[in-house]
């Protein structure tokens, strides 16, 4: 039997079980191909992919830990994982490349976010602090986290570090953008590229415990559920799947009051989403 079929017939039940069509068309070819350098160009051919969904597939595959990608002479080299290799490394667990990007300036400065001046709350200091405690909970949990604030999102206020080009050179597995909600609603909400993509998983993960969180300690927190934006820049930019958490509103006066005492409950929920996210559901 070839090395192809093997990889094939071994991880049948895996394939089956991929969140997206756009993956499994993806796999299908590099399979197919048993991997090696293969020009983008080609395996859109195969597949039929846009560019874009090119791009959300493979991330997917990557972040499943179906296929690992490197390169050779600038070109992209795919290697499919043997199906015990991948077993194996799930239920050893998983660890991953996590970029955390806390919304605006640091310290508020230049860009501070939303305020409520009547309780001094500034946006851009709950973020942090919010991210602060999600960075020791993921690390306590083996990944490796990177943090960056910075209101340069995608090179728009030059001068300041650039958080999408940082994100996508680090080579992150996930991206969060943590952010806090005004405008007079209560209740938080996950926005994503595509609900169908890696991305939209991960946010239905981060929403479902972020809520269940902070019901824990306020049942009435409304649920504002999973929103698609594909023009919001860290999530249009970025080549990894990622979502952007809008907490709470920071001109309620249950969410203020939440978000100012209990930092740590939203930073456990995120932190718990993404390792939900991780469990190898998708194992036979």
């Amino acid at each position: 039997m070839t090395q192809t079929s093997q990889l094939t017939n071994g991880m049948c039940h895996t394939y089956e079980k991929l969140p997206s069509t756009k993956a499994k068309k993806l796999y299908a070819a590099l399979a197919k191909r048993n991997g090696g350098v293969v020009p983008e160009y080609r395996l859109r051919d195969d597949t039929g992919l846009s560019h874009g969904s090119f791009i959300a597939a493979r991330q997917e595959l990557r972040r499943l830990g179906l296929i690992e990608l490197s390169h050779v002479n600038r070109r992209a080299c795919y290697r499919l994982v043997d199906p015990d290799e991948l077993e194996n490394r799930l239920l050893g667990g998983n660890s991953v490349n996590i970029f955390l990007n806390p919304g605006h300036a640091p310290g508020g400065r230049p860009d501070p976010g939303d305020v409520n001046k009547e309780l001094g709350l500034v946006e851009a200091d709950l973020t942090a602090k919010i991210t602060a405690v999600c960075r020791r909970y993921l690390i306590g949990n083996g990944h490796e986290v990177k943090v960056l604030q910075s209101h340069n999102l995608m090179g728009e206020a030059p001068g300041y570090p650039n958080v999408v080009i940082t994100a996508n050179e680090w080579y992150a597995d996930f991206f969060l953008s943590i952010h806090v909600n005004a405008g007079g609603g209560r209740g938080c909400e996950t926005y994503c590229y595509d609900i169908d993509s890696a991305g939209g998983k991960l946010a239905v993960s981060i929403q479902k415990n972020l809520v269940a969180n902070i019901r824990a300690l306020d049942p009435t927190f409304p649920d504002r559920g999973i929103k698609e934006d594909p023009n919001l820049a860290v999530l249009r930019g970025t080549r990894m799947p990622a979502i952007l958490v809008e907490t709470a509103f920071i001109d309620n006066q249950d969410d203020a009051w939440l978000l100012q005492h209990y930092p740590d409950i939203f930073a456990h929920g995120i932190a718990s989403g993404v390792e939900e996210a991780l469990q190898p559901t998708f194992v036979h």
